[in-house]
C-alpha cells in the first residue's frame, strides 16, 4: 500500500514538473520550497507509519490481554498465582516500555520547539538586519541631502 501511495506521489509530482515551471529564479527559495516539501513528505510517511504501528500494537494488546483473562474461572489456585506474577510482570513491562515512549515523545518535542525557537530568533535577526539597513539608508540619505544644502 505505502509503495502504491508513493508512486501515486511521484506520479502527481512529475505532472506537476511537466505542467507548471518549478525552477525559481532565487537558489534560496528553491531550497527553501525543496527542504519544506521533505519536511512534507517525512511528516506524512512518519505519521501514516505511526498510525499503522499503533493500529498493529493494539489489536496485539488486545490479543494478549484476551489471552491473560480467559478461563479464569477454571484455573486452579497455583494457575491462578502464576497468572497473577504474569499479569504483574506485564503492568512492569507496560509501565517501563511506555516512560521509554514518554522520553522519546518528550525528547522530539523538545527538538521542535528548539528548531522552532531557532527559526523565530534567525526571523528577527533578518528583520533587526533590515530594519538597521533602511535606518542607516535613511541617515545616509539626510546627511547628503544636508551637505547639498550646505554647498
Amino acid at each position: 500500500q505505502q509503495l502504491e501511495e508513493a508512486e501515486e506521489a511521484a506520479e502527481k509530482a512529475t505532472q506537476y514538473n511537466e505542467s507548471y515551471e518549478t525552477v525559481p529564479a532565487d537558489p534560496a527559495a528553491a531550497l527553501s520550497s525543496a527542504t519544506a516539501a521533505m519536511n512534507e513528505l517525512q511528516t506524512t510517511t512518519s505519521l501514516e507509519s505511526s498510525h499503522t504501528l499503533a493500529a498493529a500494537r493494539a489489536a496485539l494488546r488486545s490479543d494478549l490481554d484476551q489471552e491473560y483473562f480467559k478461563d479464569l474461572d477454571t484455573l486452579n489456585a497455583s494457575q491462578l498465582r502464576v497468572r497473577v506474577v504474569q499479569l504483574a510482570t506485564e503492568m512492569a513491562d507496560r509501565t517501563k516500555w511506555e516512560a521509554v515512549r514518554l522520553k522519546e515523545f518528550l525528547a522530539m518535542k523538545e527538538k521542535e520547539v528548539g528548531e522552532k525557537y531557532l527559526e523565530i530568533l534567525q526571523k528577527q535577526r533578518l528583520e533587526f538586519e533590515s530594519l538597521l539597513a533602511q535606518k542607516l539608508r535613511e541617515q545616509e540619505d539626510t546627511i547628503t541631502r544636508q551637505a547639498n544644502a550646505a554647498l
